[in-house]
């Protein structure tokens, strides 16, 4: 195998482990501020095209849609 080889396998390697470590770091962050909060999920939205949808109304008197 020759160095661009690897060096492209290598670089999608880290894409994926830095892709990770965001969506991970996201949800953490989420959850302490729905735990500040007070966060409570108050309704489900089936996705066709796209990710179900979550409501959760917080104390703050917004709702979020994850």
């Amino acid at each position: 195998m020759t160095f661009g080889k690897w060096f492209a396998i290598a670089a999608i390697v880290a894409l994926i482990a830095f892709l990770w470590n965001l969506a991970n770091e996201q949800d953490r962050r989420w959850q302490e501020f729905a735990q500040a909060h007070n966060c409570k999920r108050v309704e489900s939205q089936p996705g066709i095209y796209t990710p179900r949808l979550v409501g959760w109304s917080c104390n703050n008197g917004m709702t979020y849609w994850r």
